[in-house]
Protein backbone atom coordinates (compact mmCIF):
# COMPACT_ATOMS: atom_id res chain seq x y z
CA UNK A 1 0.00 0.00 0.00
CA UNK A 2 1.39 3.09 -1.29
CA UNK A 3 2.05 6.29 1.37
CA UNK A 4 -0.22 8.84 1.60
CA UNK A 5 0.94 12.40 0.32
CA UNK A 6 0.30 14.07 3.61
CA UNK A 7 2.48 11.14 5.18
CA UNK A 8 4.92 11.81 2.56
CA UNK A 9 5.24 16.01 3.05
CA UNK A 10 5.05 15.18 6.58
CA UNK A 11 8.09 12.70 6.58
CA UNK A 12 9.78 15.03 4.19
CA UNK A 13 9.49 18.24 5.99
CA UNK A 14 10.42 16.55 9.01
CA UNK A 15 13.83 15.12 7.53
CA UNK A 16 14.47 18.53 5.99
CA UNK A 17 14.08 20.60 9.36
CA UNK A 18 15.96 17.69 11.68
CA UNK A 19 18.78 17.07 9.45
CA UNK A 20 21.85 19.39 9.24
CA UNK A 21 23.43 18.33 5.97
CA UNK A 22 21.96 19.41 2.28
CA UNK A 23 19.78 17.57 0.35
CA UNK A 24 19.70 17.05 -3.31
CA UNK A 25 16.50 15.73 -5.45
CA UNK A 26 17.93 12.53 -6.00
CA UNK A 27 18.88 12.42 -2.03
CA UNK A 28 15.69 13.42 -0.77
CA UNK A 29 13.89 10.41 -2.72
CA UNK A 30 15.95 7.75 -1.58
CA UNK A 31 15.68 9.29 2.09
CA UNK A 32 12.00 8.73 1.36
CA UNK A 33 12.45 5.53 -0.03
CA UNK A 34 14.43 4.31 2.57
CA UNK A 35 11.91 5.51 5.34
CA UNK A 36 8.40 4.94 4.72
CA UNK A 37 6.73 1.72 2.27
CA UNK A 38 6.74 4.11 -1.00
CA UNK A 39 8.34 4.23 -4.43
CA UNK A 40 11.13 6.90 -5.50
CA UNK A 41 8.25 7.46 -8.14
CA UNK A 42 5.84 8.78 -5.37
CA UNK A 43 8.69 9.98 -3.56
CA UNK A 44 9.56 12.32 -6.76
CA UNK A 45 6.56 13.28 -7.29
CA UNK A 46 6.06 14.41 -3.59
CA UNK A 47 9.21 16.50 -4.45
CA UNK A 48 7.62 17.69 -7.01
CA UNK A 49 4.16 18.76 -6.11
CA UNK A 50 6.10 20.64 -3.15
CA UNK A 51 7.70 22.61 -5.38
CA UNK A 52 5.32 23.28 -7.59
CA UNK A 53 3.01 24.74 -4.23
CA UNK A 54 6.94 26.75 -3.31
CA UNK A 55 7.12 25.03 -0.35
CA UNK A 56 10.35 23.83 -1.90
CA UNK A 57 12.69 25.83 -3.42
CA UNK A 58 15.79 24.50 -5.74
CA UNK A 59 19.25 26.20 -4.19
CA UNK A 60 22.30 26.50 -6.01
CA UNK A 61 25.27 26.52 -3.89
CA UNK A 62 29.74 25.24 -5.27
CA UNK A 63 27.86 24.25 -8.66
CA UNK A 64 25.40 21.95 -6.69
CA UNK A 65 21.69 21.97 -6.46
CA UNK A 66 19.83 21.31 -3.31
CA UNK A 67 16.72 21.67 -2.25
CA UNK A 68 15.49 23.62 0.51
CA UNK A 69 12.21 24.69 2.57
CA UNK A 70 11.19 28.19 0.66
CA UNK A 71 9.99 31.41 2.94
CA UNK A 72 8.55 32.81 0.29
CA UNK A 73 5.74 32.19 1.73
CA UNK A 74 3.94 31.90 5.43
CA UNK A 75 5.88 29.93 7.93
CA UNK A 76 5.62 29.66 11.56
CA UNK A 77 8.73 29.60 12.81
CA UNK A 78 8.11 29.99 16.90
CA UNK A 79 4.76 28.99 18.78
CA UNK A 80 3.53 32.66 18.09
CA UNK A 81 5.63 34.36 15.32
CA UNK A 82 4.70 34.07 11.70
CA UNK A 83 6.96 34.89 8.77
CA UNK A 84 5.39 35.66 5.63
CA UNK A 85 6.09 38.29 2.89
CA UNK A 86 4.96 41.64 2.78
CA UNK A 87 2.06 40.67 0.01
CA UNK A 88 0.53 37.42 1.45
CA UNK A 89 -2.76 37.29 3.39
CA UNK A 90 -2.15 35.07 5.63
CA UNK A 91 -5.50 35.77 8.31
CA UNK A 92 -6.45 31.68 7.51
CA UNK A 93 -3.13 30.44 9.02
CA UNK A 94 -3.34 32.49 11.79
CA UNK A 95 -4.20 31.77 15.76
CA UNK A 96 -5.67 34.62 17.84
CA UNK A 97 -2.28 35.09 19.72
CA UNK A 98 -0.14 35.09 16.51
CA UNK A 99 1.85 37.50 15.74
CA UNK A 100 3.09 38.56 11.82
CA UNK A 101 6.38 39.60 10.75
CA UNK A 102 6.23 40.87 6.99
CA UNK A 103 9.54 40.41 5.27
CA UNK A 104 10.81 41.75 2.01
CA UNK A 105 14.01 39.96 1.91
CA UNK A 106 17.28 40.38 -0.19
CA UNK A 107 20.65 39.97 0.19
CA UNK A 108 20.50 40.68 4.34
CA UNK A 109 20.92 37.83 6.76
CA UNK A 110 17.53 36.92 8.80
CA UNK A 111 14.56 35.60 6.27
CA UNK A 112 14.57 32.50 8.23
CA UNK A 113 15.49 29.68 6.28
CA UNK A 114 18.41 29.78 8.52
CA UNK A 115 18.29 27.85 11.87
CA UNK A 116 19.87 30.66 13.67
CA UNK A 117 17.27 32.92 13.36
CA UNK A 118 14.60 30.54 14.13
CA UNK A 119 15.95 29.71 17.28
CA UNK A 120 16.71 33.34 18.23
CA UNK A 121 12.65 34.10 17.63
CA UNK A 122 11.49 31.26 19.77
CA UNK A 123 14.08 32.45 22.38
CA UNK A 124 12.01 36.09 22.05
CA UNK A 125 8.96 34.37 21.84
CA UNK A 126 9.82 32.18 25.10
CA UNK A 127 11.31 35.24 26.98
CA UNK A 128 8.44 37.79 25.98
CA UNK A 129 5.84 34.96 27.43
CA UNK A 130 6.86 34.76 30.70
CA UNK A 131 4.42 37.16 32.58
CA UNK A 132 6.61 38.26 35.71
CA UNK A 133 9.04 39.27 33.45
CA UNK A 134 6.89 41.57 30.92
CA UNK A 135 5.45 43.13 33.66
CA UNK A 136 8.47 44.34 34.92
CA UNK A 137 9.67 45.42 31.14
CA UNK A 138 6.31 46.09 29.88
CA UNK A 139 7.06 48.14 26.93
CA UNK A 140 10.44 48.36 27.26
CA UNK A 141 13.42 48.59 24.94
CA UNK A 142 15.47 46.49 22.61
CA UNK A 143 18.86 46.86 21.35
CA UNK A 144 19.62 44.08 17.83
CA UNK A 145 23.46 43.74 17.20
CA UNK A 146 23.26 43.03 13.63
CA UNK A 147 19.99 43.45 12.81
CA UNK A 148 20.43 42.48 9.13
CA UNK A 149 16.71 42.00 7.95
CA UNK A 150 15.39 43.01 11.05
CA UNK A 151 13.43 40.36 11.21
CA UNK A 152 14.51 40.02 15.51
CA UNK A 153 14.04 43.18 16.59
CA UNK A 154 10.52 43.54 14.57
CA UNK A 155 9.51 40.13 16.21
CA UNK A 156 10.42 41.58 19.94
CA UNK A 157 8.47 44.75 19.50
CA UNK A 158 5.01 42.47 18.08
CA UNK A 159 5.44 40.63 20.39
CA UNK A 160 5.24 43.76 23.06
CA UNK A 161 8.62 45.74 23.70
CA UNK A 162 7.87 48.94 23.39
CA UNK A 163 11.14 50.33 20.82
CA UNK A 164 14.01 49.15 19.43
CA UNK A 165 17.55 49.91 17.95
CA UNK A 166 18.56 47.73 15.50
CA UNK A 167 22.43 48.79 14.71
CA UNK A 168 24.52 46.79 11.81
CA UNK A 169 27.96 47.54 10.00
CA UNK A 170 26.48 46.70 5.89
CA UNK A 171 24.57 49.97 4.44
CA UNK A 172 22.63 47.15 2.32
CA UNK A 173 21.00 45.24 5.68
CA UNK A 174 20.76 48.55 7.02
CA UNK A 175 18.41 49.99 3.81
CA UNK A 176 17.03 46.56 4.01
CA UNK A 177 15.68 46.76 7.70
CA UNK A 178 14.63 50.08 7.46
CA UNK A 179 12.44 48.80 4.37
CA UNK A 180 10.71 46.30 6.99
CA UNK A 181 10.23 48.03 9.78
CA UNK A 182 8.07 50.60 7.49
CA UNK A 183 6.06 47.34 6.02
CA UNK A 184 5.36 46.58 9.49
CA UNK A 185 4.52 49.73 10.55
CA UNK A 186 7.10 50.43 13.26
CA UNK A 187 9.09 53.00 12.10
CA UNK A 188 7.73 55.19 15.37
CA UNK A 189 9.21 52.59 17.52
CA UNK A 190 12.12 51.42 15.78
CA UNK A 191 15.43 53.23 15.04
CA UNK A 192 18.09 51.55 12.72
CA UNK A 193 21.82 52.91 12.98
CA UNK A 194 25.27 52.40 11.43
CA UNK A 195 26.87 52.78 14.79
CA UNK A 196 28.56 49.93 16.16
CA UNK A 197 28.53 48.44 19.89
CA UNK A 198 30.98 50.73 21.06
CA UNK A 199 29.34 54.27 19.91
CA UNK A 200 25.45 52.59 22.16
CA UNK A 201 24.48 54.18 25.34
CA UNK A 202 22.60 53.43 27.81
CA UNK A 203 20.80 50.30 28.72
CA UNK A 204 18.13 48.19 27.15
CA UNK A 205 15.80 45.24 28.49
CA UNK A 206 16.57 43.40 25.86
CA UNK A 207 19.98 42.27 23.96
CA UNK A 208 19.37 39.81 20.74
CA UNK A 209 23.10 39.05 19.03
CA UNK A 210 22.66 36.35 16.21
CA UNK A 211 26.11 36.32 15.57
CA UNK A 212 29.11 33.88 15.46
CA UNK A 213 30.73 33.00 18.11
CA UNK A 214 34.10 34.86 18.38
CA UNK A 215 31.95 38.15 17.61
CA UNK A 216 29.85 36.70 20.64
CA UNK A 217 33.02 36.52 23.26
CA UNK A 218 34.21 39.81 22.05
CA UNK A 219 31.07 41.56 23.11
CA UNK A 220 30.38 39.73 26.41
CA UNK A 221 31.40 43.06 28.42
CA UNK A 222 29.66 45.74 26.11
CA UNK A 223 26.48 43.62 26.32
CA UNK A 224 26.80 43.16 30.08
CA UNK A 225 26.79 47.01 30.53
CA UNK A 226 24.09 47.72 27.79
CA UNK A 227 21.57 45.28 29.54
CA UNK A 228 19.43 46.49 32.11
CA UNK A 229 19.34 44.57 35.89
CA UNK A 230 16.93 41.53 35.67
CA UNK A 231 17.17 42.18 31.78
CA UNK A 232 17.47 39.33 28.65
CA UNK A 233 20.41 38.84 26.50
CA UNK A 234 19.60 36.61 23.50
CA UNK A 235 22.05 34.69 21.77
CA UNK A 236 22.20 32.82 18.57
CA UNK A 237 24.42 31.89 15.85
CA UNK A 238 26.39 29.59 18.09
CA UNK A 239 27.31 26.26 16.71
CA UNK A 240 27.27 22.98 19.07
CA UNK A 241 30.55 22.75 19.92
CA UNK A 242 30.75 26.05 20.77
CA UNK A 243 27.80 26.00 23.38
CA UNK A 244 30.07 25.28 26.51
CA UNK A 245 32.43 28.16 25.66
CA UNK A 246 29.71 30.70 25.42
CA UNK A 247 28.19 29.10 28.86
CA UNK A 248 31.21 29.65 30.30
CA UNK A 249 31.63 33.49 29.54
CA UNK A 250 28.25 34.33 29.76
CA UNK A 251 26.73 31.79 32.55
CA UNK A 252 28.96 33.63 35.18
CA UNK A 253 27.99 36.66 36.54
CA UNK A 254 26.44 38.98 36.18
CA UNK A 255 24.07 36.48 33.54
CA UNK A 256 22.64 33.09 34.68
CA UNK A 257 21.14 30.77 31.50
CA UNK A 258 17.39 31.05 30.84
CA UNK A 259 16.32 29.11 28.00
CA UNK A 260 18.47 27.19 25.63
CA UNK A 261 17.69 24.95 22.13
CA UNK A 262 19.52 23.49 19.29
CA UNK A 263 18.13 22.91 15.74
CA UNK A 264 20.42 21.50 12.84
CA UNK A 265 23.71 21.70 14.58
CA UNK A 266 23.18 25.31 15.79
CA UNK A 267 22.35 26.58 19.34
CA UNK A 268 20.68 29.91 20.99
CA UNK A 269 20.75 30.45 24.32
CA UNK A 270 18.86 33.39 26.69
CA UNK A 271 20.71 34.42 29.78
CA UNK A 272 19.60 37.07 32.28
CA UNK A 273 21.56 39.71 33.66
CA UNK A 274 20.98 39.07 37.89
CA UNK A 275 20.70 42.14 40.08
Amino acid sequence: MECSLENLKAHLQGLLASNPRRFTSGDLEKALAGRLSTTRRQARKTIYRLVTAGELIYSYEDGHTFLVPSFQRTVRVSGRVLLTPPDRNCSTETNRDDVIVRLNTGSAFGNGSHPTTRLAIRAIDTMLSDKIWRRRFNSGSVLDIGTGTGVLIIAALRLGMGSGLGIDVDPCARTEARENVLINGLEDRIQISAKSVGQIYGTFAMVLANLRYPSLIRYFQPIADLTDPGGIVILSGIRMAEVSEIEGVYGRAPFRKRWQSDENGWAASAFMKTE
